[in-house]
């Protein structure tokens, strides 16, 4: 058995590896031609850096958090293997899909869109490996419910977020990066392979949303919707204060808010939910109405939060005000809609229903919303 893939083959198949290369090169296509008709478009390299740094960050989490709730880690877990060969095939599996999957293209962007590629590519390849660890560190430390290392790990992000913004010096940059990998991988090796497998308690009974609205009590129970849901409130902050007068970089940050999938995935995730709906009449709305509130209610404080870092950048508008409620009416419809009319159907792993394309449609809309008017010049 060879003991760093153990974790591999529940992320990548050659079926997927043959399917992320077709969409890579048409991707590469697709960014040539750009770059050939736009040859001055250049979103800078610090926004650049920090694109990566969030998609690394964001979705590593919540596929680190689901993949940590299956019965299938423990088994693995029980393997006679050392610990540094559980935590080395473990991150190695996170990094490689996470490559393969979403960094793939942020690289192709910064190859043909940024003045210094190559240092870029370097940024993104270290910052990715780090917050890949420091995601693990994360998991195994709400695990083992040390809250100092969990702290440290998001302390370390907030880090990575000022340097790939602020420093211009690139030795410093790698020497720091350096320093931070060697950190990160050494809180890993502080835990022990058993706590990267989530424990289940249940604590519907004492929530205090119970009364309220049940996917309330889903979003405060779940530790991954809890965690992505955090993780996302804090990546738009810093999307927020490094945007600047940035247009490109604004509409991105409307569209990370959008982009909560375990939440506008609830009906999809939960077949037991899905099949005690249909003892239900076949005209009764009721799971449609209670879902569509819950929702509601997410986007509102959601986009609420966004129009809130407008004001504190002094950057609040009248537009900005409507942009949040417009948002937070067509957010609300339009998870509805996917969710009841179109539900991510024959899965096997709940990892599968967050990774199903369905998740883009969303945060797209969204960020051709928040960016058109900058387009037609009436912000």
């Amino acid at each position: 058995m060879n003991k760093t893939k153990l974790f591999l083959y529940d992320f990548i198949t050659n079926q997927k590896i043959k399917k992320y290369i077709v969409v890579i090169v048409l991707f590469f296509c697709a960014a040539f031609y750009f770059h050939k008709s736009n040859p001055e478009w250049m979103p800078g390299a610090s926004a650049m850096s920090n694109i990566g740094l969030s998609i690394a960050f964001l979705t590593t989490m919540y596929s680190i958090f689901s993949y940590s709730t299956m019965d299938r880690i423990k088994a693995y877990l029980m393997l006679p293997c050392k610990k540094s060969e559980v935590f080395f095939s473990f991150v190695f599996a996170q990094y490689f899909s996470l490559l393969l999957e979403r960094m793939s293209f942020v690289i192709i962007v910064a190859a043909f869109f940024v003045k210094t590629p190559i240092t870029i590519i370097i940024y993104l390849l270290l910052s990715a490996l780090i917050t890949v660890m420091l995601d693990t560190t994360f998991l195994l430390s709400i695990n083992k419910k040390k809250p100092v290392f969990a702290t440290l790990s998001l302390a370390i992000i907030a880090g990575l977020y000022v340097l790939l913004t602020y420093s211009k010096n690139v030795i410093f940059n790698f020497s720091v990066l350096a320093v931070m990998l060697f950190i990160s991988a050494a809180f890993v090796m502080m835990f022990e392979p058993k706590h990267l497998a989530i424990k289940r308690e249940s604590k519907v009974k004492s929530n205090p949303f119970r009364r309220v609205n049940y996917f309330l009590v889903i979003l405060t129970r779940e530790k991954i919707v809890l965690v992505n849901t955090a993780a996302i409130v804090v990546v738009a902050g810093l999307f927020a204060l490094i945007s600047k007068e940035t247009p490109f970089l604004s509409g991105i940050f409307w569209s990370i808010i959008a982009v909560n999938t375990p939440v506008t995935t609830m009906f999809s995730g939960d077949k037991a939910l899905m099949r005690q709906e249909k003892m239900l009449p076949r005209h009764s709305r009721f799971m449609t109405g209670i879902y569509g509130t819950f929702l509601g209610i997410y986007f509102t404080i959601a986009n609420a939060y966004v129009v809130l870092l407008f004001a504190l950048l002094g950057r609040l508008s009248i537009y900005v005000i409507l942009t949040g409620i417009v948002l937070a009416a067509i957010e609300t419809g339009i998870s509805l809609l996917l969710e009841r009319k179109y539900p991510i159907r024959s899965w096997q792993k709940k990892q599968e229903v967050w990774r199903n394309p369905r998740k883009y449609i969303l945060p797209i809309i969204v960020f051709i919303i928040s960016f058109a008017p900058y387009l037609l010049n009436i912000t």
